[in-house]
């Protein structure tokens, strides 16, 4: 009888580890869909940050009067905004206030008594050059009203069409090399070529 019992106990110590195991381990598919919902968190920890949509902008340059070619100061400053309903846009889907003073004084570069102070407002439309979009040109369509200074306050309309090119440095800001031509009523046709720094924002 007592060897009797002693055969039993092992099978009944066997059959309570066999009872715990199911309760403690976890199939090989509960891992997977687990590991599934967790790299599907993290996925969307890690989701990219929107583009950037306003465009803050300072451009130094040169006027290049012509006829003449007298070089004189062209300091501008530009906030750009994209809007999405105008993404089918022809002319673009960013819209840009402008304000810029020119040197129109024969004698010193950055100041004198004659000068143009210019508001303008514009639609430009942008486009990738690289497939990394490291760079980008763009064509920028602007009209205004220029207060020229110097004998006489007056305002006059102007239009003025702008193609650069812009290299980005990274996300959030670039440097642009710009070429406009700008016409203001009553005043001679002159081109500026300058450089400008953009930081973005969302």
């Amino acid at each position: 009888m007592m060897l009797g019992i002693w055969g039993l106990t092992p099978s009944a110590v066997r059959a309570q580890s066999e009872e715990g195991k199911p309760a403690a381990e976890t199939k090989p598919g509960e891992h997977k869909e687990v590991g599934a919902k967790a790299e599907g968190h993290e996925g969307a920890e890690k989701k990219e940050e929107p583009e950037p949509r306003t465009d803050f902008t300072v451009y130094v340059g040169s006027d290049f009067i012509r006829p003449g070619g007298l070089p004189r100061a062209n300091l501008q400053f530009a906030i750009g905004h994209k809007f999405d309903g105008l993404l089918k846009d022809p002319l673009g889907s960013v819209l840009v206030f402008n304000y810029a003073y020119e040197n129109a004084g024969t004698h010193g570069f950055f100041h004198t008594q004659f000068g143009s102070h210019s508001e303008d407002f514009g639609v430009m439309r942008d486009f990738r050059i690289s497939k990394e979009h490291h760079i980008s040109g763009y064509n920028l369509l602007q009209a205004g009203v220029s207060t020229l200074t110097g004998d006489m306050v007056s305002n006059h309309f102007n239009f003025n069409e702008n193609v650069g090119v812009k290299f980005h440095i990274n996300r959030f800001n670039a440097i642009w090399v710009q070429e406009t031509y700008n016409k203001v009523v009553t005043v001679p046709w002159y081109t500026v070529t300058s450089i400008g720094y953009t930081y973005s924002i969302r």
